[in-house]
């Protein structure tokens, strides 16, 4: 009979700011290495990748056969809520994580 594996501690969420990326498309292990790990700061029960199909565009060209199709655009996006950190946390994972997204969001958009 198959197991089933659990997620349970095999999800790793590393995080960094969009500009320590230098390509991409062709990323590189050591921009992955330069990213933080937390994991320990995301809630279990708000993590969803919402994975969806692609768009579809009906867009065929003069060779193409009937219903051709191409792929459109990328439907992802999700959810990821963080553990709050305590006012006078300065250093834990918590506090890392929310340090990363309130540089990474615009001042307009934070709450």
């Amino acid at each position: 009979m198959a197991s089933k594996i659990l997620s349970n501690q095999r999800v790793t969420v590393l995080a960094g700011l969009s500009s320590g990326i230098a390509s991409w498309t062709a990323t590189s292990l050591a921009n992955l290495e330069a990213l933080t790990n937390v994991s320990g700061a995301v809630n279990w029960n708000s993590f969803d990748l919402n994975i969806q199909a692609s768009e579809q565009s009906d867009d065929r060209t003069l060779t193409d056969g009937a219903g051709a199709q191409s792929r459109g655009y990328t439907n992802f996006g999700g959810t990821l809520e963080l553990v709050h950190p305590k006012p006078d946390d300065t250093t834990s994972v918590f506090r890392q994580a929310y340090a990363l997204r309130e540089a990474q969001q615009p001042a307009a958009g934070r709450r």
